[in-house]
């Protein structure tokens, strides 16, 4: 029998970590119920330096898709030849994405919204010394309020929250803020966007229709996950009819996964998807 499924040994030499190798190999291929225990593996390929990720959990696939893949394959890779000055990361998690922006694009101020208590310990340290990071320790939605966020047992994503959690699926849950998304940007002093990420396991519709949309016309990016939840309802359809009188879509999926990235590029700009 072999021991390493094809996934872990590309992590094994891409990372030259055999924690982080075994860490996805146990949680995807074995479905071993292994203790958390907060794990590093140096970003070789990078910025050089520690990332912090949880074995036991979803933290192995982000870590793989975004800063492992060669940089045009990489989950958030975007064709862009000006430098964007700002970046919301809407869902941050555990910073991985943050990273790549802040390698790829060093002169963007990035702003990080993650109401989860658990991601955000391990968020902050890997963010820590990076001070064009924001920290925002709440999510973002259409108003103010305390949302019961429940972690999902699902193969692909779990130890990740989401507010749409099905009871007969979920570990445990947490309470999280959120506030009002129009309201959160003028205080930030945001009036212009150029990446827009958003991965927040289901809400990405309620989220990006809170938005003002005279901001979001001028957004030049919109990168994200689009899960489940998206799938089952059409949710992603209406998605794409919501921001198609202004973007261009390129939507990706693997079979072998739940999960949907999708890039929207806006169409005033000159560079198509997948350039």
């Amino acid at each position: 029998m072999r021991l390493f499924s094809k996934r872990s040994f590309k992590i094994f030499l891409r990372s030259g970590s055999l924690s982080l190798a075994l860490a996805d190999l146990y949680l995807k291929k074995y479905k071993l119920d292994i203790p958390p225990a907060l794990k590093t593996v140096t970003w070789r390929s990078g910025d050089g330096k520690p990332v912090y990720f949880r074995r036991g959990t979803w933290d192995t696939h982000p870590i793989y898709d975004i800063l492992l893949m060669p940089p045009k394959k990489s989950e958030y890779w975007l064709p862009i030849t000006e430098k964007p000055k700002i970046i919301l990361d809407i869902g941050a998690n555990i910073g991985i994405a943050a990273r790549f922006f802040h390698f790829h694009f060093p002169s963007a101020q990035i702003h990080l919204f993650e109401p989860i208590k658990s991601n955000l310990e391990v968020l902050k340290k890997n963010i820590q010394g990076i001070d064009n990071c924001v920290l925002h320790e709440f999510g973002l939605a259409s108003e103010d309020g305390e949302i019961k966020f429940a972690m999902t047992t699902e193969e692909k994503n779990y130890g990740s929250f989401s507010a749409f959690g099905n009871s007969s699926n979920q570990l445990q849950s947490e309470m999280g803020s959120v506030k009002a998304v129009n309201r959160t940007l003028k205080e930030n002093n945001i009036n212009e966007i150029d990446i827009l990420k958003i991965d927040t396991e289901g809400a990405e519709f309620d989220i990006l229709t809170s938005f003002d949309k005279h901001l979001l016309a001028k957004t030049k990016w919109i990168v994200g996950e689009l899960h489940s939840k998206n799938l089952e309802t059409n949710e992603i359809w209406k998605i794409i009819d919501y921001l198609s009188e202004w973007f261009d879509f390129e939507i990706r999926k693997n079979f072998s996964q739940q999960n949907l990235v999708f890039k929207a590029k806006n169409k005033a700009l000159k560079c198509s998807v997948q350039d």
